[in-house]
């Protein structure tokens, strides 16, 4: 296996079928671990500043209303017994 992780405005900012395309032929990936949860810019793609990251081509230089939480519709009753009471 030659896996990455990988969030989900990656597809959305290079085209879905773009994206696995350059994953697989260019750097031979065959398994993709797709994040599901991030509270910093950085880890869902979008550049802060060159100054701040150090990476000037990672994902796209544009603002993002960034307030935390899950790509997903979490079910409550399997975190019930956690700390963690709310995605958003």
């Amino acid at each position: 296996m030659n896996g990455i992780q990988i969030n989900p405005l990656s597809f959305v900012d290079e085209g879905v079928e773009n994206c696995i395309d350059n994953l697989k032929n260019r750097f031979h990936i065959n398994s993709i671990f797709v994040c599901t949860v991030s509270w910093l810019a950085l880890k869902i793609g979008r550049s802060m500043s060159y100054e701040y990251d150090g990476w000037p081509d990672h994902g796209v230089n544009e603002p993002i209303d960034l307030k935390g939480g899950a790509y997903f519709r979490p079910n409550k009753e399997y975190y019930s017994q956690t700390h963690i009471k709310d995605f958003y």
